[in-house]
């Protein structure tokens, strides 16, 4: 069944009662074959993900459990053939990363980033709007390390990839914009701050003509 975003296959035939029962009960059970030990595998590693899964995206959760939610669900994950390479242990990876970024862990945080997005890259592309989010929250973590240029560089990569692949007026670009200004705002460049605070406005304006508004009035979002 569909298991936390996973999909396992359907149960087969207990093959040990089989073999007993064709034998007469009373002998002596069959020995549990290769299939049997990675059915009954699997389905440990379901239950162990399904439970993981629900605490790991409760909202309400603390973050340390969420961390050992995470940490143990992508264990359980490698145990199985292809989930390494999978969307789904990627999204792990990057939510692990904003648990890490949470509780200012850093470097953990960006580790989880960067393997979440080498995955992503494989999968999607290097220009999917996967890999523009681990960017946009990588760079979230060298601006509160103080490495503003390394930040910089990954918003604008994760701008690019917004307006190409959604829209101008989607709120991913929006979004990823701002933090952008903020970061000009921080390093006192006004200057470049004042640039994109145009490019708002043109956002906002071209939102406008296709009739949608934000919460605040401000500028149009595109879902």
């Amino acid at each position: 069944g569909f298991v936390g975003g996973l999909w396992f296959g359907a149960r087969t035939p207990n093959r040990r009662v089989a073999a007993a029962a064709s034998k007469g009960f009373g002998s002596k059970p069959a020995p549990k074959s290769s299939a049997d030990k990675t059915e009954k595998e699997t389905e440990k590693q379901a239950k162990v993900l399904s439970d993981l899964w629900d605490i790991a995206y409760s909202f309400e959760c603390p973050v340390q459990d969420r961390i050992d939610a995470y940490k143990k669900a992508l264990g359980a994950m490698r145990k199985t053939v292809g989930q390494r390479e999978s969307a789904d242990y990627a999204r792990i990876c990057s939510n692990l990363g904003s648990a890490y970024a949470e509780t200012g862990k850093h470097e953990k945080a960006a580790k989880r980033y960067k393997e979440a997005e080498d995955i992503f890259t494989k999968i999607s592309g290097a220009d999917s709007v996967e890999v523009a989010a681990c960017r946009q929250n990588l760079a979230k973590v060298r601006r509160q390390e103080g490495k503003l240029a390394e930040a910089e560089a990954l918003i604008k990569s994760a701008m690019h990839i917004y307006s190409a692949d959604l829209d101008s007026t989607h709120v991913e670009y929006v979004q990823v914009l701002r933090s952008l200004m903020n970061l000009y705002h921080e390093a006192g460049m006004v200057d470049q701050m004042r640039a994109l605070q145009l490019e708002e406005r043109r956002v906002a304006g071209m939102a406008a003509k296709l009739g949608k508004k934000s919460t605040d009035g401000s500028v149009a979002f595109l879902e």
